[in-house]
């Protein structure tokens, strides 16, 4: 399995696609383990992805062992804040109100549009 992390000081120097990726690669490397990682894939098989950012920081009990996906949540460069947007399954994929079930897509709060008048929330 590839690197889920970055350094807290490369975070500073990230585009708001390679911070969204870097939470990005860590939800999406929760249904993707290793067969040895059974356990939190069925613990999470209904859902198929985590219930929350803090799950991936926090981390999961697997086998008497604790499994962690991030090491914190990624700084938003574009506010400033470690709070982004979350997407759930069963959310439209426009959506700027999170349904709660689980956390499949995360985007940027800022309202700011780029210089070919893009959305940065929409990247």
């Amino acid at each position: 399995m590839g690197k889920t992390t970055a350094d807290p000081d490369e975070l500073a120097f990230l585009s708001p696609q390679q911070s969204a990726s870097t939470i990005k690669r860590g939800v999406e490397s929760v249904p993707a383990m290793q067969p040895k990682q059974s356990a939190v894939r069925q613990r999470w098989a209904a859902k198929g992805y985590p219930p929350g950012l803090d799950t991936l920081v926090n981390g999961v009990d697997v086998q008497g062992k604790k499994l962690k996906f991030l090491r914190r949540i990624p700084v938003d460069p574009m506010t400033g804040k470690n709070e982004w947007g979350l997407r759930s399954t069963q959310d439209d994929p426009t959506s700027e109100s999170w349904g709660g079930q689980n956390v499949f897509d995360v985007y940027t709060k800022s309202q700011g549009e780029a210089l070919d008048a893009t959305k940065y929330k929409d990247w």
